[in-house]
């Protein structure tokens, strides 16, 4: 995922993944886990893991 993201503007290109967490040039291949976040919180991550899944089986869906 891009290290900044604007809701106003359009998903950065340069990206691996894109907003729905496809791997970009891929067939059907998805990423979900914390390897998709550019930094490291000092946070727990389990909520926004969860939120990622949320996100991506409402795609799937």
């Amino acid at each position: 995922m891009p290290w900044k993201f604007d809701r106003k503007s359009s998903f950065n290109a340069n990206s691996v993944l894109d907003e729905n967490l496809k791997v970009r040039g891929s067939a059907g291949l998805y990423v979900c886990d914390m390897s998709v976040m550019p930094i490291s919180t000092a946070a727990n991550p389990v909520r926004t893991l969860g939120g990622l899944a949320l996100r991506l089986s409402q795609h799937l869906g």
